[in-house]
């Protein structure tokens, strides 16, 4: 998912998909979201890191995901459960 929309914004930005142009695309990504699947998304030219935090979700037959955790970094935090 991080993937193409990086490649998209590439085309769109600068009307050429390549690993260049994809990679530029990424470092204009500020607290990006994708649908709540994985956390907000930032990239810079110093930190590709994106981001340590991980949650829970179901994924039902009809691939649709139901989060059941909220996010947290692994290791550190305690898991918290939605409602």
């Amino acid at each position: 998912m991080i993937m193409e929309k990086a490649m998209i914004r590439a085309q769109e930005k600068f009307k050429e998909v390549n690993r260049e142009t994809i990679n530029r695309a990424m470092e204009s990504f500020r607290e990006e979201d994708f649908g709540g699947l994985v956390p907000a998304v930032t990239y810079t030219p110093t930190d590709h890191g994106a981001s340590f935090k991980a949650r829970i979700v179901q994924v039902k037959e009809d691939a649709s995901c139901i989060p059941l955790t909220y996010f947290y970094v692994p290791g550190k935090e305690k898991i918290s459960l939605q409602k």
